[in-house]
């Protein structure tokens, strides 16, 4: 794993790299004002999830306390049986097709839940806004089951400049000249989102 400026690992978000090889200027996410120069092997193995004060008060944070007994957890264990369990009925959906699961989510429940934090209601899931890809900081979230069916195969979701959306809506942008269609198929020979979107076509075959 690199470590990126502007990415989260556990509740850390990452501000800037020091002249120090390999430490990272990061700020707790819980509360908004503890920064710390954090290891970037850390943030990777997820031996620091967020700042001393944070972790105090969450350590007796009933979600995270009642552990198996918590919609969260069994959600977090739920991804993983999907992915790692080759008996799971889900698994040739997941783990067959190279869905994954990140290393700091996959060995603690706790860095899932402070990347994620509570279920929000009730009616929500796990869903990941690029399904192609594995359950990481920034591709999954809790959805609604509308959001859920919005973002099925046919309708990709696309992120552009920090803006996510789904093909269809990208298509609507002014800067857009061609079909979903054609995006659907430069996609799937690679092309980067954005090339993607906003190359006009060159109608010879070859988009």
């Amino acid at each position: 794993m690199t470590i990126e400026v502007g990415e989260t690992y556990g509740a850390w978000n990452v501000l800037s790299q020091t002249r120090t090889k390999g430490k990272f200027v990061c700020i707790c996410t819980v509360c908004g004002t503890s920064s710390s120069l954090i290891k970037g092997s850390d943030l990777e193995n997820g031996k620091t999830l967020m700042c001393r004060s944070c972790s105090s008060s969450t350590s007796d944070d009933s979600s995270v306390c009642r552990g198996k007994t918590s919609f969260e957890y069994n959600s977090w264990n739920a991804m993983l049986q999907r992915c790692y369990n080759k008996n799971s009925k889900d698994y040739k959906n997941y783990g067959q097709k190279g869905i994954f699961v990140c290393d700091m989510w996959k060995s603690s429940f706790e860095a899932f839940y402070m990347s994620l934090g509570p279920r929000p209601f009730p009616a929500y899931t796990l869903e990941r806004l690029n399904y192609t890809q594995g359950y990481f900081p920034g591709n999954v979230v809790w959805a609604s089951r509308e959001d859920q069916t919005k973002n099925k195969s046919d309708n990709v979701n696309l992120t552009i400049d920090g803006k996510t959306q789904v093909v269809s809506d990208w298509e609507k942008h002014p800067d857009c000249t061609v079909t979903k269609f054609t995006i659907y198929k430069r996609l799937k020979r690679g092309w980067e989102p954005q090339r993607a979107v906003f190359t006009p076509s060159r109608n010879d075959g070859k988009d």
